[in-house]
């Protein structure tokens, strides 16, 4: 398993093989479940945007629809999407190779173009507040890339590395956590310095997620609850009234050894019931 999600009464389960989909009823297990059309090969991701579900796969995007899907751009290898602030017509994609941008044309996104000047492989991607994107690649460091006001190409592209407060170049993650960004490798969790323009520890989020070891993946519910899973450990970390935060391990000891390593998965779908990809 490396992805799911839940849309329209149906569960998408995206895995090496393709996507495949059943109806979504949790009090029932027997469900025919389907290959989605046009799908088979390796998902990376689904996401739900504006109403429609969008598949990253290695052949490219899809649409998806109940059991059928409908390739949007041929751009191969789409990672993951992320909206984009300021910009609710505009979805922004990481892939093998750079970066594309959909556009809602007609109530349905579409390719809109693949910006040119960066061409490194995007699976880590996000926007701070200050609207510029953060990009993580395991073995290169971190990026940070301004967009032009139309979003119509790149304006700027700086290179964090070992030179710039990271311990190593390569064994990076770049994940977000209460909204903040932040970068976990086998030294610490290290959070962004404007002033210096440099990473440097943040002892608060070492606290926080104390022995567990270098954070995989972290998701925030709808309760601000951070599900995460780490090389030591998994769990969820919730925030006390007295801001403090309580971390809960026990129920995900059994699963530590089974989950797809470096596509750790984790999806909070509702107060009861929360998916885990594994092997």
């Amino acid at each position: 398993g490396y992805c799911c999600q839940v849309f329209n009464g149906n569960l998408y389960m995206g895995t090496n093989q393709g996507l495949y989909v059943r109806p979504y009823n949790k009090l029932t297990n027997d469900s025919e479940i389907k290959l989605v059309n046009n799908t088979a090969g390796q998902v990376w991701s689904l996401n739900v945007f504006n109403g429609e579900l969008l598949c990253g796969h290695n052949l490219g995007t899809f649409r998806v629809s109940e059991d059928q899907s409908t390739r949007i751009s041929e751009e191969e290898g789409a990672w993951k999407y992320i909206r984009l602030k300021g910009h609710e017509d505009f979805l922004l994609g990481g892939h093998y190779f750079g970066l594309v941008l959909l556009k809602k044309e007609n109530n349905k996104w579409e390719f809109y173009k693949k910006l040119e000047g960066f061409e490194e492989s995007s699976r880590y991607l996000y926007q701070d507040d200050s609207g510029d994107i953060w990009i993580g690649h395991s073995g290169k460091g971190i990026y940070r890339i301004t967009l032009s006001d139309d979003l119509k190409e790149i304006t700027e592209v700086s290179h964090y590395t070992d030179k710039n407060g990271l311990p190593s170049t390569t064994g990076n993650i770049l994940f977000a956590f209460k909204s903040k960004l932040y970068v976990s490798n086998s030294e610490g969790i290290y959070a962004f310095n404007e002033t210096t323009n440099a990473f440097v520890l943040d002892e608060q989020m070492m606290d926080i997620f104390g022995d567990s070891g270098k954070i995989k993946t972290a998701v925030t519910d709808e309760n601000r609850d951070v599900w995460y899973i780490a090389s030591n450990q998994s769990g969820v970390i919730r925030q006390n009234e007295d801001m403090s935060f309580t971390r809960i391990t026990a129920p995900f000891k059994r699963l530590n050894e089974a989950f797809v390593n470096e596509f750790e998965f984790i999806y909070p779908y509702d107060s009861e019931d929360v998916f885990l990809a594994v092997e």
